[in-house]
Formats: C-alpha cells, structure tokens, sequence
C-alpha cells in the first residue's frame, strides 16, 4: 500500500516538473507546440516499351524542387518541379544510363537511377527471318523490325557467308537499312549460306541463297570523284559536307567539316585545287583548298562589305581566274576574280539576277542564266562586254559548253537544247521531264535523266538526238550523270538502295557494271570527276 502510494506521488511529481518546465519554454498560457514537418523527396523510374522512361517525383512539405537529368555522366537538362504530384513519361529515349537527381532547400537530394536497354526484336529466335533470292546479284535477308528507335542495336549480328569457291569476304550494303541486311558477293555467281547470330545468345542461323550475276568492280582510273554530302554518323552534323575518293570508291574521304554547310565544288584545270561555296563566315562565301583539303581558304571574303551570298565557282580553263555571282550589289551578279581572290571585279553589271557562270574551253566567253521576269541564256566576252541574249532557258544546274566550244547545252520546258551560233535543235522533244544534259569528253554523245518510261533513269543519245540509249532500269531515281575525263564510265546519283537519300554509282557508258561506290547514311550528292 505504501509503495503504491509512494509510486503515485512519483508519477505525479514528475508529471508536475515536466509541465513546468515546457511551460516556461513556451511561455505561460501556450500549449504544446507540433514538431515542423520535415520536407521529403522521392523519385520512382520505370522504363516501358525499351525506349520510355515512366517518371514521378513527389515533393512532401516542400515547394519547390530542381530535377537534373544526367545521361551517361553528362548533365543534359536541369527543371523546376512545382507540384507535390508530378507525372511524366519520357519517349523514345536513346540507350544508356540516365540519372535524375531531385533537389530542394532544406530536404535531402534524391536520387533515381535507369538504363535503357539495347534493341528488342520482335521475335525471340532467328526463325522465320525473310529470305529473298530474286535479286540477281545479291542476297537479302530481311530482318525482324525494331519495337524502338535503337535499329542501330539490332541483336541479329551478320556472322559470315561462304561460298562454293571458297570466297568468305563479300561486299555488304549499309546495315542495318530499314533492317536489311544486303550482301553482293566478290568474285563468281553461285549459291552462298549466309550465316547469322543473334547477340546474347548462342543461337545460330544458316541461310541459303544464290546469286546469279556478279557485276565487275568498279573502275580504277587516274581520277577521283569528288561529291558532296551528309554523314551525321562520321562527323556528328547534319551540314553538308565536301568529299572525294578513288574511282572503285575506296580511300573516302571527308575534305572539309564546320559546323556549316560546303558545297558547290568544281575542281581547278590540274585537278590540284577544288573551289567551293561555303557557309562558315554567317554568308555565303567562295573558298578554295587543297585537292586534299588542306589549306581552306576564303577567297571573296564578301562578308567583310556585307554582300550575304558569294555562289556557284567556276574555273577559267587556264585556271588563272574563278568566276562566281555574288549579291554584294543587291542582286546576283557574275564577277571575275584571280584565283587568290585578288581584283574581284563585277562583269555583268545589269540590274536582273545573273547566275552559274560557265566559262567556254577556249577561255574566250562565259555563259550564264539571266532573270529579267523569266530565265534567259546569255553569253558574254570573258570580260563582261558583248552581253547577247541567246534564248528562253530553265534555270537548272548550268549551261554546258561543247568541249569545241561551238554549242551550248541548257534545259527549257524539261526539255534538252541545244544552242548552235545561230540555231537551236531540240534533242529530246519528248513530253517526260528531262534533266541534267552533259556533254561527252569528245562532243559526240549527251548524257541526261529522263521520267520517260515512269520514273528517272539515264540516258545517251547522239548530238543531234538520235540514238537513243536506255542506260539504267530501276524503280527509283537515277539522276545527274557525269561523265570520266576518258568517256568510258558515268557516275550518277540514285536512291534505288537507299530511298529516300541517295547514294553515288558508277557504270561503262554502255550500261553495264553498275556499281555502288558509297554506303553511308546520309545523301550523297554531285559526283564530279577531277580532270586528270
């Protein structure tokens, strides 16, 4: 009984002291004060379809929240989060590794952590991949498509392909393309097993097919072809860039890269030099490098009088002087300078828009296009004086002078002409669109496109129109040929591997050995033979 009472006065006694003690901290009269709530962060990821990031952050007991967003170690985007809830789904993510990290003043950082995966095929095996032998000078296999935006990932990996004769090094298309894989296969026809495997596993695949034809490599002659074009995969841009090779299209290489666009190249007489336009200064500019590309150079330097477009370069036939059209007046207007962009000089002088010079292989006069309401071809003394109005023309990519300099090709109504002293002949005459006319190396011969027979093919006829000859026959575009310096072969461009871009091949002026020379993913544009 005692010891229980003793145990109640305790209890009161310290109940006493503690509410006498919070009472003189809070002062008299208050009552107890909640403790503030602490302010907590939290982060979930969750990925969805291989390539989505599902994302949700909560802010408890606090406003205002910055999220960083990490991708690989590199920091890619820093938001404000604003609401306690905050939902989002982040599509179509590349692979790798991407860190969010939630801060806020007063709370501790959170951190979440997420990797997007490799590509996923639609199939868990290589069964049923698509074996097409109707080609007649390839195998295509078909592979499965992508369920994301990583085909670059593709788990299917081409392994080998060997062959009767014992060859195991075939040539292969750009892959993956639309997931295709293409094989052409160097040296005889015959039936190859294309072996396949597929990355994670040990599984393997053989498939069988047969080539019938087995075109003749290209050619490789003493020049080389330069062209312009886009390879974001090489130079991580998506500006168009100057590039040259051999003949057969090895040793590609890239002649110039900034972060603007090159173009317009014509090669110098000797073939040492290449003359471009090119966008680096803010403006249109005419630059001049090694054959090589080395030693780049701006030559018209019209940025520096504020003329926004220097174009189209053209070498005299001695290679002392490049014309070119520049709008440092107001409109394009055809100037003269030496070629070390000395004495630039206007030559045209007339108050139209003067365009895409071309000097005639004597050196003697320049040919342009005219605008004065509608396109007009013109030619003048090679120092602007005897300006003469030749004909109606369309404005297309230049008048091309007869290597006699006594004719002149041009288009007019998609039609291909040609201007004699005083005379004109239509060549074509035909309802299709044609395009793209260029002398032979010795005059006797034309080479054009033409949507003649449905859509655009090449063809040859003779220099007064008649026999005509079908050179190419696919069911894409085959556009802008070029002849080499000796007349044997003509490069083109054509998309019929790899719609929409375009791709650069070559053939024998007949015809026959079509060969791609360039596999990249970007177009590939202008295929220009160097002189010598």
């Amino acid at each position: 009984m005692k010891s229980s009472l003793v145990s109640r006065l305790r209890r009161g006694f310290y109940t006493l002291a503690a509410g006498a003690f919070l009472g003189s901290c809070v002062g008299s009269g208050d009552g107890p004060v909640e403790p503030k709530p602490e302010p907590r962060l939290s982060q979930i990821t969750a990925l969805e379809n291989f390539v989505d990031i599902n994302y949700r952050a909560k802010l408890e007991n606090v406003s205002l929240a910055t999220r960083k967003i990490f991708y690989n170690g590199n920091s890619i985007s820093a938001d404000v989060i604003n609401s306690p809830e905050y939902p989002e789904i982040l599509k179509n993510k590349i692979k790798g590794d991407y860190v969010f990290v939630l801060e806020a003043i007063g709370a501790k950082p959170d951190t979440a952590k997420i990797s997007v995966p490799n590509y996923q095929s639609e199939a868990s095996n290589l069964n049923g991949l698509d074996l097409n032998v109707n080609e007649k000078d390839s195998i295509v296999v078909k592979l499965k498509r992508a369920t994301d935006k990583n085909l670059e990932d593709n788990p299917v990996h081409y392994t080998g392909v060997t062959s009767l004769d014992g060859r195991i090094e075939p040539s292969i298309g750009a892959f993956p393309n639309d997931s295709i894989l293409k094989i052409k296969a160097i040296g005889t026809p015959g039936n190859y097993s294309v072996e396949l495997s597929r990355q994670g596993s040990l599984e393997k695949i053989i498939l069988r097919g047969e080539i019938l034809d087995v075109p003749e490599p290209g050619p490789l002659l003493p020049y080389k072809i330069a062209f312009w074009g886009r390879r974001s995969e090489i130079d991580g841009s998506q500006d168009w860039e100057i590039y040259s090779m051999n003949s057969d299209g090895s040793q590609q290489t890239q002649l110039t890269k900034n972060s603007a666009d090159d173009w317009g190249h014509r090669w110098s007489p000797d073939a040492s030099k290449i003359a471009f336009s090119s966008r680096r200064d803010g403006d249109w500019e005419i630059y001049v490098m090694n054959a090589d590309g080395s030693k780049q150079i701006n030559l018209s330097q019209s940025h520096k009088i504020g003329a926004d477009s220097d174009e189209f370069p053209a070498w005299s036939p001695d290679g002392s002087k490049i014309a070119f059209a520049s709008t440092r007046n107001g409109k394009h207007q055809i100037y003269v300078m030496n070629a070390d962009g000395s004495e630039q000089k206007n030559i045209s002088n007339a108050p139209f828009e003067d365009i895409k010079p071309v000097w005639s292989p004597d050196g003697k006069k320049i040919a342009f296009y005219s605008y004065d309401g509608k396109w007009n071809l013109l030619v003048m003394e090679a120092n602007g004086s005897d300006q003469i109005i030749l004909a109606d023309a369309q404005e297309d990519e230049g008048p091309k002078w007869s290597p006699d300099a006594g004719r002149i090709l041009f288009t007019r109504n998609s039609d291909i002409i040609v201007r004699y002293p005083n005379r004109e002949e239509n060549l074509s005459n035909h309802p299709a669109d044609d395009a793209f006319p260029v002398w032979s190396p010795d005059g006797n011969r034309v080479a054009f496109s033409s949507k003649r027979d449905g859509n655009w093919e090449i063809y040859t006829m003779n220099k007064d129109g008649s026999g005509l000859t079908r050179l190419t026959h696919s069911d894409k575009s085959d556009v802008m040929p070029s002849w080499s310096p000796d007349g044997s072969w003509i490069t083109f461009m054509s998309d019929r591997d790899s719609s929409p871009k375009f791709e650069i091949y070559v053939m024998k002026a007949d015809g026959k050995n079509q060969t791609r020379l360039t596999y990249k993913s970007g177009d590939e544009n202008e295929p220009r033979w160097s002189p010598k």
